[in-house]
Parts: structure tokens; C-alpha cells; sequence
């Protein structure tokens, strides 16, 4: 295995641009289930560390008209409200990072500055990259999108939001409006809004500039194949040379740039290896 010293000009045209999206992870999860299976597992929602998306959702009820408009039954608005709350607590997720493209827009010079890369984020490699021995995954945001044409599949940004607008994330059911519009006119406009709520977070996260795929489907787990969406894989000094043999093997077997970032006071060098 032999090491070339990369330089900022010299970053992967691969990792660049707003079609790249990175998922950062512990190499063993990297290793053995993403690349071994050729897949992306999506995981219950509930399982966040976040309070605001882990907590099960509270549905009330309201009537909102004149007093001689008709009504639901409060049979027929429990029976709506539940699919509600089920397409939330159903809810599965893979989440990325995506190049900071707000950066781009401010940068007159040609060279953009590392925080411009969504694969060099000290804090998401604390986070989620295993303390810096886990591995950055970069996907094709095109192709994932294509492998999740399905009903139970969507994908879009996170949308930061204050906490003030979080109040906006009550749910309601409106007996006069259920009525008026009927169950499944309703039902297609309330989830558009769970939809909005489930993309949603709060703003003080918003240097993770993520992007999300989840699915409402009632499946334990569901899957995206990656075979084909697969860009590059990047990972820490920090992992040890098996751990390294193992990710440029990967990294041979799906064609995809392989590359080591080593972190110093000074700052960050890149090796590509092959």
C-alpha cells in the first residue's frame, strides 16, 4: 500500500461540488455492514440522541368553524390521528453532510478553505466518526435519490429551526376540516406537514448542513443499495493498519478514491492510497 500527499488543489474532484454527500460512522459499522453488504441500513428515528426527535408524538384535537358546521366523530379523528402519529414513530433515517455550499458563495479566490468539505468537520468525527477512528463515507446525492424512488422513500435537507418555531410542530387534528375535506384529502396535506416537522432540527445543529433519506414504511429496518452510489472513503490515522488494509481493499473493490487524513497543530494533511 503506498501513500501520496494530497494538497488542497489536489482534494478529489469526487468530493466536491453539491451532488457529494458524506455519512460519518464507526469503522466496524463501515466495514461490515455498509461496504461487506452494499447497503445503507435506515434506523428508527427513536433512536436519535436528540430529545426532540426521539420522543413519541402528541396528537390533540380541535374544532375549528361555526357552530353549525358538521364534525367528525372523535371515533374518526382517533383513527386519523393514529395513522399520524404512526408515520412518525414508523420513521427511519440515514443522515449525511453536505458540502457547505453557503462557504462557496462567500469565497472570491479559487482555493475553498477546508470547512468548505463535508468530510473534514473535527466535530462530526468526534461525534459520529467514532472520536476520529470511524470512517467518513461519500455517497452520489443523485443516486441515492434514485435508489429511493419508492412510496415509503423521501428525501430532502434539514431545515434549522429556533426553538420558538418548534411550537409549530403541535399537532392538531381539525374535526370541521376532516369532515369537509375527508379523510384522504386531509390526510395527504397533515402529512406533508409531519413530513416538514420530520426534517426539521434545531438550529444550534446547523453546521452539520445534513441531509436526510427516511422512510414512513412499518418495516423494522429498511435498506438502500449503494452499490452504484458509492464515491470515495475516507478515514483517520487514527484506525489501525487493518483497519486501513481493509478500507482501500474496499475502496479497490468498488473503483472509489480511498484517502487518510492525518491531523496535527499545525492542521490536516490527506494521503490518497492505493
Amino acid at each position: 500500500m503506498t501513500n501520496k500527499i494530497i494538497n488542497i488543489n489536489q482534494i478529489p474532484e469526487v468530493f466536491k461540488g453539491s451532488d457529494t454527500v458524506f455519512h460519518y460512522c464507526p469503522a466496524e459499522t463501515a466495514i461490515k455492514l455498509i461496504l461487506l453488504s452494499k447497503k445503507l441500513r435506515l434506523s428508527p428515528r427513536g433512536n436519535s440522541n436528540d430529545p426532540i426527535e426521539n420522543l413519541p408524538p402528541f396528537v390533540s384535537f380541535s374544532e375549528y368553524g361555526y357552530p353549525e358546521d358538521e364534525r367528525a366523530s372523535m371515533g374518526d379523528a382517533k383513527i386519523f390521528a393514529g395513522k399520524i402519529i404512526s408515520r412518525i414513530e414508523y420513521a427511519k433515517q440515514i443522515c449525511f453532510c453536505m458540502n457547505n455550499t453557503r462557504i462557496n458563495d462567500r469565497v472570491t479566490h479559487t482555493t475553498l478553505p477546508y470547512e468548505y468539505y463535508g468530510f473534514l468537520k473535527p466535530r462530526m468525527w468526534d461525534q459520529y466518526g467514532d472520536k476520529y477512528n470511524g470512517v467518513c463515507l461519500a455517497f452520489s446525492r443523485k443516486k441515492l435519490e434514485e435508489e429511493s424512488k419508492t412510496d415509503d422513500l423521501i428525501c430532502d435537507e434539514v431545515d434549522y429551526i429556533r426553538y420558538s418555531d418548534l411550537e409549530l410542530n403541535h399537532l392538531s387534528v381539525d374535526t370541521v376540516k376532516l369532515k369537509k375535506d375527508g379523510y384522504y384529502e386531509y390526510l395527504e396535506e397533515y402529512e406533508k406537514r409531519v413530513d416538514s416537522i420530520l426534517f426539521s432540527k434545531h438550529l444550534d445543529y446547523g453546521d452539520e448542513n445534513e441531509y436526510r433519506i427516511i422512510s414512513t414504511s412499518s418495516n423494522d429496518y429498511d435498506y438502500l443499495n449503494i452499490e452504484k452510489c458509492l464515491k470515495g472513503i475516507i478515514f483517520s490515522d487514527y484506525v489501525d493498519e487493518f483497519v486501513q488494509w481493509a478500507l482501500v481493499k474496499h475502496g479497490g473493490d468498488f473503483n472509489v478514491e480511498t484517502v487518510k487524513i492525518k491531523w496535527d497543530t499545525t492542521g490536516i494533511n490527506m494521503y490518497l492510497l492505493c
